[in-house]
C-alpha cells in the first residue's frame, strides 16, 4: 500500500511536471514567435529607415543647389542694377548736355 502511495505520488508528480512543462514549451513558443515578428519589423523599419535617409539626402543636396542658384541669381540681378543705373546716368548725362546745348543754340 505503502508502495502504491509512492506509485501514485509519483504519477502525480510527474503527471504536474509535464504539464509545467507543456506550459513552458507554450510559453516559448510564443516568445519565439513574437521574437521573430519584431525581427521582421526591425528589417522593415531598417529598409525604410535607409530609404529616408536617402530621401533626406537628396532633399539636402537640392536644398544645396538652390542656394547656390540663388546665389548666382542675386548676383546676376546686382549686375543688371548696375548696369541700369549706369545706362540712367548716362541717359540723364546726355539730356542734359543736350539741353545745354540747344539752350546755347537758342541764345
Amino acid at each position: 500500500m505503502v508502495k502504491q502511495c509512492v506509485i501514485t505520488e509519483r504519477k502525480t508528480e510527474k503527471q504536474l511536471c509535464e504539464n509545467e512543462y507543456q506550459r513552458h514549451s507554450l510559453y516559448l513558443e510564443e516568445l519565439v514567435k513574437e521574437r521573430l515578428d519584431l525581427e521582421a519589423l526591425a528589417t522593415s523599419l531598417s529598409e525604410k529607415y535607409e530609404v529616408l535617409v536617402a530621401e533626406k539626402k537628396a532633399l539636402n543636396d537640392e536644398h544645396q543647389n538652390n542656394l547656390a542658384l540663388i546665389e548666382t541669381y542675386t548676383g546676376q540681378i546686382q549686375e543688371i542694377k548696375n548696369e541700369m543705373s549706369t545706362m540712367k546716368s548716362i541717359v540723364t548725362q546726355t539730356f542734359s548736355a543736350q539741353n545745354v546745348d540747344t539752350r546755347n543754340v537758342q541764345e
